[in-house]
């Protein structure tokens, strides 16, 4: 998995709010559900670079299902708190930090939209 870089994650937070972030999949990966393990695989570009493949553990997997430009990370958290029973502060902070490292690798980018 590639380091976390969040940057642009906490600007998008830090302007509107966490319960209007949202990322949306880019469209050049191809998911994979392979034994319980999500694999996200590049349609084109680097489809020979191993470490342009990504591998995901049941929580990221189920995060990876989240994201779709609809739902909010503030509504992921909320998900990842219940399914996986856990605190909100940590579902918070673990979904930012998984967010934050798909984003740095090119494989989300956000989509902002605001909460009515």
């Amino acid at each position: 998995m590639p380091s976390v870089g969040a940057e642009m994650s906490n600007q998008h937070i830090q302007a509107v709010g966490i319960s209007a972030v949202r990322f949306v999949r880019k469209g050049e990966f191809a998911t994979r559900t392979i034994t319980g393990e999500v694999v996200i695989v590049p349609v084109r570009g680097q489809i020979d670079d191993i470490d342009a493949i990504y591998y995901f553990n049941d929580v990221g997997a189920f995060i990876w299902n989240l994201i779709d430009g609809k739902t909010s990370m503030c509504d992921i958290a909320h998900a990842v708190c219940l399914e996986f029973d856990v605190a909100l502060e940590d579902a918070e902070r673990d979904a930012l930090e998984f967010v934050g490292a798909l984003e740095s690798a090119g494989i989300i980018e956000p989509s902002v939209a605001k909460d009515s």
